[in-house]
């Protein structure tokens, strides 16, 4: 049988480990070390997936693993937003080159 989690469980859940969500908050603060509090998050989420509602334990033995799935974890968001970004920068270049100004265009103008 499937075990129903609702609303209030989700919002409680964090607060299940009050220092490691400290520590996880502090360091979000320093740029590079921020890696950590991605990879930790992004552990954190693969154990709810696995159904183990359980946040990991943040100790000095697994800042390394963290740092290396934050690390990943950017470099997969990067890679999926090149793709916006070049139609960002390439639709800004189409527009501020008038391209599509009605100067270029076949219309007569009056």
């Amino acid at each position: 049988m499937q075990e129903e989690r609702g609303y209030g469980f989700f919002l409680k859940f964090p607060f299940t480990n009050v220092p490691a969500l400290l520590k996880v908050i502090l360091i979000g603060f320093v740029p590079i070390l921020n890696l950590i509090s991605l990879g930790y998050i992004l552990f954190a989420a693969r154990k709810i997936y696995e159904k183990n509602y359980e946040l990991p334990e943040f100790d000095e033995y697994s800042l390394k693993s963290y740092f290396t799935a934050g690390f990943l974890g950017l470099v997969i968001f990067i890679a999926y937003m090149i793709i916006p970004i070049v139609l960002r920068f390439g639709l800004e270049f189409f527009l501020k080159n008038n391209i599509a100004s009605p100067a270029n265009s076949f219309m007569p103008s009056i």
